[in-house]
């Protein structure tokens, strides 16, 4: 048998080819970041080892002996004084954007002046992101008055902020020349990273920032699974066009898989999307339909000129179906399933999720919501994580049995093709300790995903949701709520 290459100058080869290629390069390329990655924090578990064993000295006698910032990063050193708070010439700022267990929260920074004199910023730890607000006090977090003795890690100053005024009461990173132009005097090159302070901290909070594990991370890890990514992209590839060229190319004659999947116009796609999730953004509406933004946009507009559809201005804001628009919707969704005799394949389709939808909301209701000991429902408040383990365990299993089901209904319509994936990636999420994953309603969380699922298929089929049926915004959900 002659094997022949030839299909490989075929347009749609060399794009694929082009495509490999890239995505080889590209992998490949993320495992050497990696790699150097992995040798930057080696190198830097040596400088914090080897400045653990320098001897502990006043901040004022390591700033003073000419050291260079990078000299002194790591450094444990004690610092003596008062904390300048407001009315003080305070720089005392909020730094944005840190997170603590996976929370996200604020450093507070606090400027302590020494009895030499100089002024040196203290990072005095993180605290939750809703229990502090710019510009306003922060008296729940307030140091102690007073003298206070601090030891910790002094730290280099952070890129700097561009833009920013010298009072505000945020940054997004900590940049030690632009508080040290709003503190005034002598002020330390670098920042101090506290670890223990005396007397302590009134209420516990903020919490003390702690430096990461003196380990290789998940560098190494991340090295070899982008090289075997790169390597089984290549491999798979090779193997493609070998096993072409020994069945004699891909032109005409030869096999191929058709999708029998009954087509949905844009405009109805979009039409649906609306129905499924009002009130969205176009961002949204690219996520559910697949569309592209332009393609989007210009059948949104059109909606909006014949009436169908409207913008919402006022919080929250995003695009809606009208009225008209809800009934233009059904009357072309009935028609559609009529015409193309699916009525009752999708009917039966739905009979079947119909028996997995109770076991969702059984799920995500006990993600929510616990029993007390009194025998009321309360908030979960995720301490219990055998508990939260085994509901994870129960949506995956229930993902799994989603997914036979997500293809039929993909290759029966196809617009219903892209959920088994969404589920998919919120599954995902959540099994890799995302767990706002579960039941979010700002992302496309398992549930979010779920309900429009539901939505969709009672949509296509003109099944009217009982009042009994919706959710309660914000409300746990329970059975028959998706």
């Amino acid at each position: 048998m002659v094997v022949s290459f030839r299909f490989l100058a075929r347009p749609k080869w060399i794009a694929w080819t082009v495509v490999v290629a890239v995505a080889v390069v590209v992998m490949a390329n993320l495992s050497l970041w990696q790699w150097n990655r992995l040798q930057e924090r080696r190198d830097t578990n040596a400088e914090i080892t080897a400045r653990a064993e320098l001897p502990v000295v006043p901040v004022d006698s390591a700033t003073l002996d000419g050291l260079a910032p990078e000299e002194l990063r790591y450094r444990q050193v004690t610092a003596e004084g008062t904390y300048l708070t407001d009315g003080q010439g305070s720089g005392e700022v909020l730094i944005a954007n840190q997170t603590f267990g996976g929370a996200p929260g604020w450093w507070v920074v606090t400027p302590l002046r020494t009895a030499s004199g100089l002024v040196v910023l203290v990072n005095r730890g993180w605290v939750p992101f809703a229990s502090a607000i710019p510009g306003e006090p922060l008296d729940a977090f307030a140091p102690p008055g007073g003298t206070v003795a601090v030891t910790g890690l002094l730290q280099t100053t952070q890129s700097a902020v561009i833009g920013a005024a010298d009072d505000a009461a945020a940054l997004p990173r900590l940049d030690v020349d632009l508080l040290a132009r709003r503190v005034g005097g002598e002020v330390a090159p670098v920042w101090l990273q506290l670890e223990n302070q005396d007397p302590a901290q009134p209420n516990g909070e903020p919490l003390p920032v702690v430096l990461p594990p003196l380990d290789d991370g998940p560098h190494l890890n991340y090295t070899g699974q982008w090289a075997i990514f790169a390597s089984l992209t290549l491999v798979i590839y090779l193997v493609l066009v070998i096993r072409t060229a020994q069945r004699g190319g891909d032109g005409p004659g030869t096999a191929r898989r058709v999708s029998r999947a009954l087509d949905t116009d844009p405009d109805l796609i979009v039409m649906t999307a609306l129905r499924l999730a009002p009130l969205v953004e176009i961002d949204r509406l690219t996520q559910v339909t697949d569309l592209p933004p332009g393609v989007i946009t210009t059948h949104v507009d059109a909606l909006v000129a014949s009436g169908l559809a409207r913008r919402h201005d006022r919080a929250p804001t995003g695009w809606t179906l009208t009225p008209e628009g809800h009934d233009a919707l059904g009357e072309r969704l009935t028609a559609q399933l009529d015409a193309a005799g699916l009525r009752s394949q999708m009917a039966s389709l739905y009979g079947r999720f119909a028996q997995l939808n109770p076991e969702v909301l059984t799920a995500v209701t006990d993600w929510q919501v616990v029993t007390a000991d009194d025998g009321t429902m309360v908030v979960n408040d995720h301490t219990d994580s055998a508990r939260d383990a085994a509901v994870v365990t129960r949506l995956g299993a229930l993902d799994d049995a989603a997914g036979p089901l997500c293809d039929q209904l993909g290759a029966l319509v196809a617009r219903f093709g892209n959920y088994r994936h969404r589920l998919g990636v919120a599954r995902r999420h959540v099994e890799s300790g995302e767990y706002r994953w579960v039941d979010s309603p700002l992302i496309d969380s398992f549930h979010t995903v779920w309900f429009e699922l539901h939505e969709h298929l009672l949509a296509t089929l003109g099944i009217e949701r009982g009042r009994t049926d919706a959710a309660e915004p914000g409300a746990p959900v329970g059975a028959g709520d998706s």
